[in-house]
């Protein structure tokens, strides 16, 4: 499904395009013809830039585009279409990666329920007999190990570069 790329993100978009065909759903209605099309171009760049896997590639891609403005030689970051549409990317990402900064109480409740949804995951492959993928499996990973790893590994190069 979805040509084995980013399926959960793609699934997400269909399902939230599939919305906007219901007219009690439809936010976008009163935008033209060009405007919607810009709306859908914009939400799929966004929600498939909040799949982890591109997760190294979006940062190095920010990275090399900030880098070539400042040889450029401008004490101002001077952005054009592609370029703002990359920072909104990172933002998004960045975004979908925030649960640490939140509140303890709010961020202890989504981190339980991440957690769940990623055992129930591994709960299945171990059915199918298939690799458990990282952070699945229950049995081998805490909540707490699972907050270090992700914290080092994600949080700690985004804000550190």
């Amino acid at each position: 499904m979805y040509n084995d790329e980013s399926v959960l993100e793609q699934h997400h978009l269909a399902v939230a395009f599939k919305l906007l065909q219901d007219s009690n759903c439809n936010f976008i209605v009163s935008l033209n013809k060009k405007q919607r099309q810009l709306f859908r171009k914009l939400t799929i760049e966004m929600v498939l830039a909040t799949d982890m896997s591109k997760h190294m590639s979006i940062l190095a891609d920010l990275k090399t585009m900030v880098e070539a403005k400042k040889v450029a030689g401008s004490s101002v970051l001077t952005l054009d279409k592609t370029d703002r549409i990359q920072v909104m990317q990172t933002m998004i990402h960045l975004a979908d990666l925030s649960n640490p900064t939140k509140p303890i109480d709010l961020y202890s409740i989504w981190v339980k329920n991440i957690m769940e949804e990623y055992w129930r995951q591994g709960d299945r492959e171990r059915d199918l007999g298939i690799d458990i993928s990282p952070m699945c499996d229950r049995n081998n990973i805490t909540i707490a190990k699972s907050q270090v790893v992700t914290k080092n590994y994600y949080k700690a190069k985004y804000i550190n570069q």
